[in-house]
């Protein structure tokens, strides 16, 4: 291996010079790097430094503490250190290196070692609970240790930061979509920013039907018996024997940052299977500079794998992409399933790359999603007291009035649980796109719901009173002294309901003792007062009703309309003389209702009756109004 130097990297052929060069390491110098002494290991790696690497990272001082763990892990930390203006701390067992990562003040920590020291249960303590995002450089020996910290502090020289996804998600070959051959090779090998291969395969290798990527990290798996496992000299993989398909191997993907999605991919200390066959460490020895993939057995949604690629392309940071990934396993029951290889303060695309895919929606969108469906979860509860009631009040009349409302109000709660549980996911992308659009057709189910229901409630007047309705499932819990009616002047009461619940979910009924029933509403959500109206009113002549619209107290709206009812009955006929119902904004308002009544109109006391309807709440107010004779002499 040649010792020249450039601008980037030196190479060292002797450990002991390597050591030598590693103990006092300058900053913005070339990084030292031991060459590796098999020869094609040599090539490789002097191919990927020269041509798919630059000029290293600008570096933000102070963000981590970087661990060496163990004596033949410092010289290469301590370079990752001082290249990166980390602060370096020593540990000689994983007590030790825990107890460092979580007693750190630093915002993240990256731990140096041999692949060795990497069990599953060491890295799940150096992960779980360390309060930071954690990535490690590890290394089947000092040379592959070297090369790992090299590439972690170079930038990737690829220009365009594309992102390639390689998806075989089902265990049934058959089912995966197939691309070519010879594309899926190309593909493989095409230099690029992000690769992103979910598939089967057991940490080792990666099935894609025509083509196999296999982890074989020397010569052969077996070399007193290659014929019995991988083989690269004549290209051979045990997990492609039997199909026939084409072998890629790790090291010759060509993304500077990988994500294998594939149960036990990060497989770096030969717990699974006793042999040099690995895939996080076989795109660790070829160009990868980071690798994303999970120590477990894995279940891969849709919602994860848009999640992985948003991140990967929209600028986060490896380790807090990590984090995320592991609150969404543990969602699914998969706790602490990812780690990263490579430095968690380092994006897989940068902000001055030239990206070909943007960053997600922004998180405050899905998080207010996330709040909304809730809300709509409570208030639907609202609806259903609501149907109770009017099923306790129309008898044998109940199942063929209320079957739409209740089928509707069935599909709101089934499509907003599923909405939500797919919600916690954090998806991204596609999915986040699809999860919106579902939020639509859950807004639009609401807006069906209370139009049914503003019509349902004024029609059944001969069956059930609304003004009781609201409250019908609560108790009385006081009557408070209220201003004179606006009609009569005759005080009036107000009556306070509950059953208990918070304040904000009881209800207030006005009534005046000769008027009777005024208005009745709940503590939060919508409520009708009606300001203007008149006491009498002659055959042919013209009312007008003011009322205001109002909705105290509520905070957590799931609809952003209400429909307005209003109907006035006349009592003498015993026939409906105006309906009108409108759809207005949820805010304040004053609306105004003007109308003619008919010449024939019965002279008796009649109602104007009034409903808004708004996810799932209902307000009531009721006019009273005498229809006088057209003839004013008759009432001398």
């Amino acid at each position: 291996m040649p010792t020249t130097s450039d601008t980037t990297v030196r190479w060292y052929d002797t450990e002991p010079e390597y050591v030598a060069a590693a103990s006092a390491p300058v900053a913005g110098c070339a990084v030292p790097v031991l060459a590796p002494t098999r020869p094609d290991l040599a090539r490789r790696w002097a191919d990927v430094l020269t041509h798919r690497y630059g000029a290293p990272h600008q570096q933000r001082l102070g963000l981590r503490v970087v661990v060496a763990w163990g004596a033949e892990a410092e010289p290469a930390a301590r370079v990752f250190a001082a290249c990166s203006g980390s602060r370096l701390a020593l540990a000689m067992s994983v007590d030790d290196a825990v107890t460092t990562v979580r007693d750190a003040p630093e915002s993240a920590a990256v731990v140096v070692g041999y692949a060795a020291r990497f069990t599953v249960s060491a890295l799940a303590r150096l992960t779980s609970g360390a309060g930071r995002p954690v990535g490690v450089l590890c290394g089947r020996d000092s040379a592959a240790l070297s090369f790992a910290v090299a590439k972690a502090l170079l930038r990737p020289a690829v220009a365009v930061a594309d992102l390639r996804l390689f998806d075989a998600p089902s265990h049934r070959a058959e089912d995966n979509p197939r691309l070519p051959v010879t594309e899926l090779l190309a593909g493989l090998r095409t230099p690029s920013r992000v690769a992103v291969l979910r598939s089967h395969g057991e940490g080792g290798h990666a099935k894609y039907g025509g083509v196999v990527v296999c982890g074989l990290l020397d010569q052969a798996e077996f070399p007193r018996g290659a014929h019995a496992g991988c083989v690269r000299e004549p290209r051979s993989c045990k997990r492609a024997t039997a199909t026939g398909a084409e072998v890629v191997f790790g090291d010759e993907i060509a993304a500077t940052t990988v994500c294998f999605l594939c149960c036990n991919g990060f497989n770096v200390a030969q717990e699974l299977y006793p042999s040099p066959v690995s895939m996080a460490l076989s795109l660790s020895e070829g160009v990868a500079a980071a690798v994303i993939a999970p120590t477990r057995p894995l279940v891969a949604p849709d919602t994860l794998l848009e999640s992985v690629r948003a991140g990967l392309t929209g600028g986060t940071a490896l380790g807090e992409l990590v984090v995320r990934l592991n609150q969404f396993g543990a969602r699914l029951g998969q706790r602490d399933a990812f780690v990263l290889l490579g430095d968690p303060c380092q994006a897989a695309i940068e902000g001055d790359a030239e990206t070909g895919a943007g960053p997600s929606a922004q998180p405050t969108e899905l998080a207010d999603l996330r709040v909304w469906l809730a809300s709509v979860l409570r208030h639907t509860e609202r609806g259903r007291r609501l149907v109770r009631a009017l099923r306790s009040w129309l008898a044998e009349r109940a199942d063929d009035l209320l079957a739409d409302p209740v089928r509707r109000l069935d599909d709101v709660e089934r499509l907003a649980l599923y909405a939500l549980k797919w919600a916690e996911v954090e998806p991204a992308g596609e999915a986040l796109r699809r999860l919106l659009r579902s939020a639509t057709v859950i807004r639009l189910r609401i807006a069906r719901w209370d139009e049914t229901m503003a019509g349902i409630l004024l029609d059944v007047r001969d069956t059930a009173d609304v003004f009781d309705l609201g409250h019908y499932d609560q108790l009385l819990l006081r009557i408070d002294d209220g201003p004179p009616c606006a009609r009569c002047g005759t005080p009036t009461e107000h009556h306070r309901f509950g059953a208990g619940e918070p304040a904000g979910l009881q209800r207030v009924a006005v009534l005046c003792r000769v008027c009777g029933p005024i208005r009745e509403s709940g503590m939060t959500g919508p409520s009708l007062v009606v300001q203007q109206s008149p006491a009498y009113v002659r055959g042919g002549e013209n009312i007008r009703i003011v009322v205001e619209l109002d909705f105290p107290g509520d905070r957590s709206r799931v609809t952003d309309v209400a429909r307005l009812r209003l109907r006035l009955f006349d009592k003498a006929g015993d026939r409906c003389v105006h309906d009108e119902t409108r759809v207005v904004p949820t805010e304040r308002a004053l609306l105004e209702f003007d109308f003619a009544v008919p010449p024939e109109l019965g002279v008796d006391l009649h109602s104007a009756r009034l409903v808004a309807v708004s996810g799932f709440d209902v307000a009531y107010a009721r006019v009273r109004v005498a229809g006088l004779p057209r003839t004013p002499d008759v009432m001398a």
